[in-house]
């Protein structure tokens, strides 16, 4: 279970964009401890909705192609596992995963494992 609430989620990513407060403001008002998780929040609020903030509730099997897309965009454009995550409406731990194996055994790394 996420320590924080979908409703809670939604509500801090509301007032950080409405009410144009900072982010270290909107973590005091609602006891967010990681100003980067609200800033991963706003991105993923704006990239893909507020539904992308909601408990992912089912464990999810990538293809193999699909993974290496996630990698090679991550290698190819420069970008935070946070910027990439929420671009494929992944969890960065997700994307940094992905590209660690693959760096450290290549394409075989990101082949599923049913």
């Amino acid at each position: 279970m996420s320590k924080y609430s979908y409703k809670l989620k939604i509500h801090a990513v509301q007032e950080y964009l409405s009410k144009e407060c900072s982010y270290a403001e909107v973590c005091r008002k609602f006891d967010i401890h990681s100003k980067r998780k609200l800033i991963t929040w706003v991105h993923e609020a704006q990239a893909n909705g507020y539904e992308s903030l909601a408990p992912r509730k089912t464990h999810h099997s990538y293809s193999l192609d699909f993974k290496l897309q996630v990698v090679n965009y991550y290698r190819m454009h420069e970008l935070s596992t946070v910027q990439v995550a929420v671009k494929f409406n992944l969890n960065r731990s997700q994307v940094y995963s992905w590209y660690r194996k693959y760096k450290n055994e290549g394409i075989v790394g990101l082949r599923p494992t049913n």
